[in-house]
């Protein structure tokens, strides 16, 4: 997987922005200038590496067999795994001011070609 600075770029401003939610996947993609679909992890976190192991963790409720959710959440897992994205960009904002448990730093990510399709595993290379 490759650092893309205008992916970095999309993920900073839409941090800069203090998000509680997903930005709309049409904007990504618009923004990014492509067709493909542009995935995206966001959390709120102390720090970005805080939220990267959270999202790695999500790795327990993944089954490699069925290649499915055993339980609880696993999609910021898979994306940040999946076969098809060769591109990642990061942005994180400090001090949103949040009443989050987690902190009130934002970190997005972006992902080309995004992932998480349903019925598609995401060990499959292109």
């Amino acid at each position: 997987m490759a650092l893309d600075c205008l992916l970095s770029s999309i993920a900073q401003n839409y941090a800069d922005t203090c998000p509680t939610g997903h930005s709309d996947s049409a904007t990504r993609t618009a923004q990014y200038g492509t067709k493909e679909y542009i995935g995206e992890n966001i959390a709120a976190a102390t720090g970005m590496d805080v939220s990267a192991q959270g999202w790695a963790a999500e790795e327990a409720n993944w089954d490699c067999k069925t290649s499915s959710c055993m339980r609880g959440v696993c999609g910021h897992f898979t994306q940040m795994i999946w076969g098809q994205t060769t591109r990642i960009g990061c942005g994180i904002k400090k001090g949103c001011g949040l009443s989050h448990p987690l902190g009130d730093n934002i970190l997005v990510c972006h992902y080309a070609q995004g992932g998480n399709y349903v019925g598609v595993s995401p060990l499959l290379k292109p």
